[in-house]
């Protein structure tokens, strides 16, 4: 059986400036360390309904200051 990891998503705030904390860059590295490097990586929505993958593609540095409303 190959091990895949699967994030689970919810719906916290409107603003990442009403989030009090999030994971900084090394402590992902860090958390992500313990797995095979070879793990794939899933984003899961609405409690498993669908799913999206993760690719550079979809990284986007931004400035906190002028942080996009959607």
């Amino acid at each position: 059986m190959k091990d895949i990891l699967i994030y689970e998503t919810f719906r916290k705030a409107y603003s990442t400036k009403d989030i009090k904390h999030t994971m900084n860059v090394g402590e992902l590295i860090e958390f992500l360390q313990d797995y095979d490097p070879e793990t794939p990586i899933y984003l899961s929505f609405d409690n498993g309904y669908t799913y999206e993958q993760v690719t550079e593609a979809r990284f986007e540095l931004q400035d906190e200051d002028e942080e996009e409303y959607y």
